[in-house]
């Protein structure tokens, strides 16, 4: 069993205590439903509209007030279905790969992105802490204080709910949690990567640029020497048209799109 550490955090620095408005205005955090997402990107391709696919996900959904249903499959689509897509990144990797762990991995990027109360706590108070650490309740609050004006108490108890149910934490003691290692896959890496820079056409990006995405941070990766090396590793097998590093220049070129890198199912 790896041992647990307690905090401080791996930086030797306290995590950002900036109030972005954003995040300030939005308090309510509703449960993660990550099984029935899962479930509402393999029926995707049984629906040729994602209004469709919600009527179809709100008949299905075990709660029992229709309003309810309603309105936690509208959450479901905002949260993996991003632009109102029916062809969402998370469907078009499930239909090119039908990997779960792959599947899990990009409905986490895509919920934190949605969600900014819970992406901002993984990105700036979870990210700095060393995998294993033992976190106090009290922790969370302090999370909270630094991104709301005040804390409704339910927003309290989802957001660790939450941060359970995608992954980051376990229960340790009596009010602690453990931060978990993600272990997050090299081709969860790249191909969000190509989705979120490379979309359509190629392209060339600062590695600064990409560093600023939280994207990796999401995924569960530590450090940016992770990252390099997950690029390096795309670079030598031919996914990337270049990877330069010259005096304080490191660019990335991309040599396929995110459809492309699907189609051939690129494994890093």
């Amino acid at each position: 069993m790896a041992q647990q550490r307690q905090l401080p955090f791996r930086t030797g620095q306290e995590p950002s205590t900036s109030k972005p408005p954003s995040e300030r205005s939005q308090k309510a955090i509703q449960d993660v439903l990550v099984e029935e997402g899962t479930w509402a990107v393999m029926r995707a391709d049984q629906h040729d509209s994602l209004d469709s696919l919600i009527e179809d996900l709100a008949a299905n959904l075990k709660q029992q007030s229709k309003e309810t249903r309603s309105r936690y499959a509208s959450s479901i689509a905002k949260w993996f279905f991003p632009d109102r897509d029916i062809s969402s990144p998370a469907v078009v990797v499930w239909s090119g790969y039908s990997d779960k762990v792959l599947l899990n991995e990009f409905l986490r990027v895509l919920y934190l992105k949605a969600e900014p109360i819970v992406g901002k706590c993984v990105e700036e108070f979870l990210y700095p802490i060393q995998e294993n650490a033992v976190i106090p309740g009290s922790y969370f609050d302090t999370c909270l204080m630094n991104l709301l004006s005040d804390i409704p108490p339910k927003t309290r108890k989802r957001l660790k709910q939450n941060l359970r149910k995608l992954g980051f934490l376990a229960k340790s003691e009596p009010g602690k949690d453990l931060l978990k290692p993600l272990n997050p896959s090299g081709t969860a890496l790249f191909l969000l990567f190509t989705f979120y820079f490379a979309r359509d056409e190629g392209r060339t990006v600062e590695m600064p640029t990409v560093l600023k995405d939280p994207f990796w941070k999401y995924l569960g990766f530590k450090t940016e020497d992770a990252v390099r090396r997950v690029f390096r590793n795309a670079a030598n097998k031919g996914l990337l048209a270049k990877y330069i590093v010259a005096d304080q220049l490191e660019l990335l070129t991309t040599a396929l799109t995110f459809q492309q890198c699907v189609e051939r199912k690129v494994r890093l």
